[in-house]
């Protein structure tokens, strides 16, 4: 009978699945992508990816290491962050405005440039990050070749 009441308790209670939460301005997460840039997973992106937020402006150190990250990832594993953009559940504008305003004068934008328009990938979404790209290389001076 006893045995009979647990497993009735525990039938009876709600199964949750959720996956990690998403903790905005997150700088641990940044921090992990920004040591991982070699062997970056899709799970490391997608949660890296999803610390970024409006409310992240405020927050100066999240800011500039996070805008820092984000371009190494574009540098070092374009492939991998354009196939979590594409299923993802992220907001594209706040990442896009991201790309448009490189903290790091330093940032090679052609190379990021060229990298990004060698992928195949759905054209209007990297056509938006490629236009963020060219954006952000006029802010600099710079004329990106297309």
């Amino acid at each position: 009978m006893k045995y009979f009441l647990i497993i009735f308790a525990l039938l009876g209670t709600p199964t949750v699945f959720a996956l990690n939460p998403c903790d905005k301005c997150d700088i641990e997460r940044v921090l992990l992508v920004s040591e991982n840039l070699d062997c970056l997973t899709t799970e490391m992106l997608n949660e890296f990816l999803c610390t970024f937020d409006k409310s992240c402006s405020v927050n100066v150190e999240y800011s500039e290491f996070s805008n820092e990250t984000l371009y190494a990832v574009l540098e070092k594993a374009p492939t991998l962050f354009f196939q979590v953009i594409a299923n993802g559940q992220f907001d594209n504008d706040i990442l896009i405005e991201e790309i448009k305003n490189p903290i790091n004068d330093l940032i090679d934008l052609q190379s990021v440039y060229d990298n990004a328009k060698s992928l195949f990938f759905e054209k209007e979404l990297k056509t938006k990050y490629l236009n963020a790209l060219i954006i952000a290389a006029e802010k600099n001076g710079e004329n990106l070749e297309e």
